[in-house]
């Protein structure tokens, strides 16, 4: 486009305001989307970006406020009733012209016309699809030709075609707006490389478009620079498939090794049984730990679930993987499971749960399986008994294999699960314990049980109570194994505190004072006079644990009894 061009275009403009709305899950996650778009088009466009927790009043005064005569909203299954109520209040101005885009309304579009009074629904990728729109609306083009757009037109649904970007690196850099580099340092910077997925899972929006295209790894890497030096310091890539591709994957994560910046992290959801001993090589050999955090979805362990989902993966190959992971400790490793797949029964969840769970991954996120739009095996839900929720995010209640109780004992787990190991509070302790039962998920789920006979509360609690009632249960549950974990409980909480903490344990059988003076006698690098000010004194099985809270260290001393 020519300079004159371009300054007709946006002479045209200068009386129509455009408002581009994010409304985040998050305060810490950055909006992708709306600063592509902003990015894609030659008209002046404005971002607004707001939270799920953010009072739907303040966000339809600010927006009003800023009196738009087109309204963007990035649309997901956590804001779509938000983002439903604000399109109806919105358009107590009928030229307003309000248009919606993002993954849960780019599939069964057609419904919402009904609905809501959105005007034109963008499917798919939207970058290119956009600035078209804009440039038909303002300037009184034929909307025919624009592609991936849904509207309505004389009571009919029109859909226009949809069009894939076949080259991601005519699409323009997201970054560089000044506006926005406060926020940088504070929220998690997503990066993609890629688009697209190969592989053909049922449950998943990702397998529809099986098309993977790259971004320029120059480009990548690039935008990396950037983001750190701007302050970022937490990247999550939203590739589908991070390490599809062995040589592009050394290569990337050599620079990022090679490039980061104290106190960065880079996640990055991977195929389990695609990872190479050679990338797992490369990492351990010259990655620093917590600099690099994989996403490995198990999802299940049960063959027929998988065949039944069309998800492929090697599980043999996918567990010595991950196993060969943990025993470094240089990635911070996160397994994914979904409960509620067809031909999983409880008890074959629990094999499933229990497997991966003894891979003692920093984090098991136990989810629960969605009917997300779009997806077949939402199309197939009635042949399989499938009962869901009607409103997002659309998650089960019950199937063919899962009665509505079984799925209240699945969930029981997964409250418990999140205190007691996703938190980290206590990974010695849970360890030891987990290895030393018949079942872990029946742990979970008996201590759960016991929260709710005791009247406990799963989402309001201190953590020396965290403590003391795992130690409670255990003493009426597990007798066998009790004193040994009292020992690991106590070395857990006081080694999970910097400062000086409140002890949940009776204590009062200890001579502080007496012990430690025996102790200085000959371990005198510490002065007696702070370590009766700093440390805490505890018997742990056959020795005393001494940790000592010093402003600006914390010391794990023993002394035998």
């Amino acid at each position: 486009m020519t300079e004159i061009a371009l300054s007709v275009r946006i002479e045209l403009v200068i009386l129509v305001k455009i408002l581009l709305i994010a409304i985040d899950s998050k305060f810490i996650h950055t909006n992708l989307a709306v600063r592509l778009l902003k990015a894609n088009t030659l008209f002046p466009v404005d971002i607004l970006e707001f939270t799920i927790k953010d009072s739907q009043e303040d966000i339809l005064a600010k927006i009003e406020n800023e009196n738009p005569d087109i309204i963007g909203f990035s649309v997901y299954i956590w804001n779509i009733e938000i983002v439903r109520r604000l399109t109806n209040a919105l358009k107590n101005h009928p030229e307003r012209i309000i248009i919606w885009g993002g993954p849960e309304v780019s599939h069964n579009p057609e419904t919402f016309f009904y609905e809501t009074p959105v005007d034109f629904i963008v499917r798919g990728e939207s970058e290119f699809a956009f600035d078209q729109l804009l440039d038909a609306l303002i300037n009184d083009k034929n909307i025919e030709n624009v592609p991936n757009i849904t509207y309505m037109l004389n009571g009919k649904i029109i859909h226009n075609a949809e069009i894939l970007i076949s080259c991601l690196d005519h699409i323009k850099n997201p970054y560089h707006f000044h506006e926005f580099d406060g926020d940088i340092p504070n929220k998690i910077q997503y990066v993609e490389s890629s688009r697209g997925c190969p592989y053909h899972c049922t449950y998943c929006l990702a397998s529809l478009d099986n098309h993977v295209r790259e971004f320029d790894l120059e480009r990548v890497k690039s935008d990396l620079i950037y983001l750190q030096r701007k302050g970022g310091k937490t990247f999550k890539f939203l590739d589908r498939t991070f390490n599809l591709k062995n040589s592009r994957v050394l290569d990337l994560l050599d620079f990022i090794i090679r490039n980061h910046r104290p106190n960065t992290s880079f996640q990055f959801e991977v195929s389990g049984d695609l990872l190479t001993d050679e990338l797992i090589d490369k990492i351990h050999d010259t990655a620093p730990a917590n600099l690099i955090r994989f996403e490995i979805g198990i999802q299940s362990t049960h063959a027929a679930s998988n065949t039944a989902v069309k998800r492929t993966q090697n599980l043999e190959k996918l567990f010595r993987n991950i196993k060969k992971l943990q025993e470094r400790k240089i990635v911070d490793l996160h397994l994914d499971l979904i409960a509620g797949l067809p031909k999983e029964t409880l008890s074959l969840f629990e094999k499933t749960f229990n497997t991966a769970f003894l891979c003692f991954a920093k984090e098991l996120q136990l989810g629960f399986l969605k009917l997300l739009r779009g997806t077949p095996l939402r199309n197939e839900a009635d042949s399989m008994s499938y009962i869901y929720s009607a409103r997002p995010p659309y998650e089960i209640l019950e199937n063919k294999w899962l009665s509505r109780l079984d799925m209240d004992t699945i969930r029981l787990v997964e409250k418990t699960l999140n205190i007691y190991w996703n938190r980290g509070f206590m990974d010695n302790a849970i360890t030891f314990i987990t290895t030393n039962i018949a079942s872990p998920f029946r742990f979970f789920h008996e201590l759960g049980r016991f929260y709710i006979d005791h009247g406990y509360s799963f989402i309001r609690y201190q953590l020396p109570d965290v403590f003391a009632r795992l130690n409670f249960f255990l003493e009426q549950q597990y007798p066998e194994i009790h004193v040994r974990v009292l020992s690991l409980l106590k070395r857990d909480y006081l080694e999970y505190h910097h400062l000086k903490p409140k002890l949940w344990w009776d204590h009062k059988n200890i001579h502080k004072n007496e012990l430690l003076r025996e102790f200085y006698e000959t371990n005198q690098e510490i002065p007696l006079d702070l370590l009766y000010k700093h440390a805490v004194v505890t018997q742990c099985e056959d020795k005393y644990m001494i940790v000592v809270y010093l402003p600006n260290q914390r010391l794990t001393l023993y002394k035998p009894l």
